[in-house]
This record gives C-alpha cells, sequence and structure tokens, in this order.
C-alpha cells in the first residue's frame, strides 16, 4: 500500500491539529479564569482549574478520537489518525517525499 506525501496534505493535517490545540488550551484557560472568579478565590486558582480540565479533556478525547493520541479530531482530520503522513517503509524513498 502506497501513500502519497505532500507538503500541503501536511500542511491540511497539521492546520487542523493546531486549530484543536490552540482552541481546547483556550477554552481551558478562560473556563479556568471565569471558574477562579466566579469563585471569589486569588488569581492563581486558574492555573489548577485549568489542568483539570485539560484532564477531562483528555479522558474525554480518549473516549472519543483516535485510541492513543489526546485528540477529539475525527479521524479524517486528524494528523495521527489511521492515514500516515510518511510512505511507508518499502513503499519509496526520498523521491517519494
Amino acid at each position: 500500500m502506497s501513500h502519497t506525501f505532500t507538503s500541503t496534505a501536511v500542511l491540511g493535517y497539521l492546520k487542523w491539529d493546531t486549530f484543536e490545540r490552540a482552541g481546547w488550551t483556550g477554552v481551558q484557560t478562560s473556563l479556568g479564569v471565569l471558574a477562579a472568579d466566579l469563585a471569589d478565590v486569588p488569581a492563581w486558582w486558574a492555573a489548577p482549574i485549568a489542568l483539570a480540565l485539560a484532564s477531562a479533556k483528555s479522558y474525554a478525547a480518549s473516549r472519543l478520537g483516535v485510541r492513543g493520541t489526546g485528540s477529539t479530531l475525527p479521524a479524517g482530520r486528524d494528523p495521527a489518525g489511521a492515514e500516515p503522513l510518511l510512505p511507508t517503509p518499502g513503499t519509496g524513498g526520498p523521491e517519494a517525499l
């Protein structure tokens, strides 16, 4: 089985991965700050709250996303999904890149 490797494909996959990571980080941070503010506790509590949210996201991702990746992206958009980005050994050398 041969896989085509192109820079456009890699950038497409990485774009979705970057958006997912940045989005989740922003949500976790915002919710951490909001929760600390609503609980009327010092602002430094936002960090442990955000870490707890990251753990909850990781647990949910292990149930929803591609197994073993920690991603919530569907397999078709996940860079670590079912389709490898690089050619598999024996299907082409540097010329395949």
